[in-house]
């Protein structure tokens, strides 16, 4: 397997990594064997990060890993997301918080090494949108992200572009 670094972090990724989300479906309806036996082989072969978040499969993609990772006793790099709603725009930084630390229940885990805030950025928010809220730039700022990481909870945020 080879590997990249990512950025300045120190952290050295997988050029393959293990996606959790909805499109291939085995952590969200896969069986418990089938979830662990995919992982199992994944770490084996050198796959050192795991995508995952709590959209998908609503948090089931979280809680699946996370008993997988507990039952193979394997500890990759694993990055999860979180989606800003349009209810949450008034206090994004404690949405982010509030976020990560069920993700990090749902994982069984203390820390994660990345957490990305999944909305685009933009300048304008139009009137009426589907899909994905896009965040104002001043929205999208570390500061909403500095709590989790003077807290231990978290590495490194990446924010989507």
């Amino acid at each position: 397997m080879k590997y990249r670094a990512l950025g300045n972090t120190g952290l050295q990724l997988s050029e393959i990594g293990f996606g959790c989300g909805d499109n291939a479906g085995l952590m969200i309806a896969g069986t418990f064997a089938d979830q662990c036996a995919a992982a199992a082989r994944a770490i084996e072969l050198g796959i050192n990060y795991f995508d995952t978040a709590a959209g998908y499969g609503s948090t089931q993609s979280e809680t699946s890993l996370g008993r997988v990772l507990k039952e193979i006793g394997a500890r990759p790099i694993i990055n999860t997301k979180v989606e800003i709603t349009l209810e949450q725009t008034s206090d994004v930084a404690q949405a982010v918080v509030e976020s990560v630390e069920r993700s990090l229940s749902r994982l069984g885990l203390e820390q994660i090494e990345l957490v990305e805030i999944h909305n685009s950025p933009i300048h304008l928010r139009p009137a009426e949108f589907t899909g994905w809220l896009p965040l104002y730039i001043h929205e999208r700022s570390e500061e909403h992200t500095s709590e989790l990481q003077s807290r231990g909870l978290i590495s490194y945020a990446v924010f989507c572009l």
